[in-house]
């Protein structure tokens, strides 16, 4: 496994060009402050008193990016999309790519402390950040650490849009990730690496739990048949059976997609239909019933 995932020089010079496309003047001159204090013989505590005061200093806003600089930061780093975050995100994502040391340990060390007295945009930053700090597997445990909190904006950092779990969480680990994303009703098309990580164990599990859900007579999301593809056995087969003859499109397309045995995009009654637009369009289910 290679040290770092990306090349965090260029990962640094692309978060410092957009924060200041659109950063106002006064933002930028507190960004170009807080930059020179941290990379010139920076004082223990300043790092943290500098982190802590982003809220302060810059507006919370959303990073706005042209397709050019969406496609950029997929270049640098498969599936990194800091251009879902707020200005404020990504401004203390910045300063920690500056601040965490090479070393694996020390790097730990670090990270662990500014997580131990962090608020929740604070640890939302922090996980949104491993994919380009150093020595990134050496946060496993701790971004494992973070599925276990019930805020969804901490575990969203950690589960959606984010490289990371796909490439350093366990199998374990790594199905405890889609199954609470599922048991939450959070976007699972939105979770990377659900193909490449489908394995056999998290197949069973999640035909229990739609049984258990059927019992409790609810529904389950469509996208979490995805990881059975090519993972099925009889009891599978069943249960997709009757999703066939579901009044619900989604449910019967994901069904279809499924039985097909392959991620390839799937036409039906004159549509196409692929796992993401299956879960774009649960999305917009959910959010209309909220």
């Amino acid at each position: 496994m290679s040290k770092n995932m990306v090349d965090l020089p260029l990962a640094q010079s692309y978060l410092r060009k957009i924060l200041t496309a659109i950063l106002s003047t006064q933002e930028q001159q507190w960004l170009n402050d807080k930059h020179e204090l941290l990379t010139t013989n920076p004082e223990k505590g300043d790092f943290h008193l500098t982190f802590s005061a982003v809220s302060r200093f810059i507006q919370s806003r959303p990073m706005e990016l042209a397709a050019a600089e969406r496609e950029a930061a997929d270049d640098i780093c498969a599936g990194w999309r800091p251009y879902l975050w707020t200005t404020d995100r990504t401004c203390r994502v910045y300063f920690l790519s500056l601040c965490t040391p090479d070393a694996a340990d020390v790097g730990m060390a670090f990270i662990k402390d500014v997580f131990d007295t962090a608020d929740m945009k604070e640890q939302v930053a922090i996980f949104s950040a491993l994919p380009i700090l150093p020595n990134p597997e050496a946060f496993a445990s701790l971004a494992v650490e973070g599925l276990r909190t019930n805020m969804a904006p901490v575990f969203d950092s950690v589960a959606l849009d984010n490289p990371y779990p796909k490439t350093f969480f366990g199998e374990a680990a790594w199905n405890q990730l889609f199954l609470k994303a599922a048991f939450m009703g959070r976007p699972l098309y939105r979770i990377e690496g659900v193909a490449k990580r489908a394995n056999a164990e998290l197949s069973r599990m999640i035909l229990d739990y739609v049984h258990e859900r059927w019992s409790a007579g609810r529904d389950v999301s469509p996208e979490i048949w995805r990881p059975t593809t090519g993972l099925l056995n009889d009891e599978h087969r069943e249960a997709l059976e009757k999703l066939r003859a579901s009044e619900q499109e989604l449910q019967r397309v994901a069904a279809e997609l499924v039985l097909s045995g392959n991620e390839q995009p799937l036409t039906m009654d004159g549509q196409e239909w692929t796992w993401e637009k299956i879960g774009r369009a649960q999305e917009g289910i959910t959010a209309g019933n909220a």
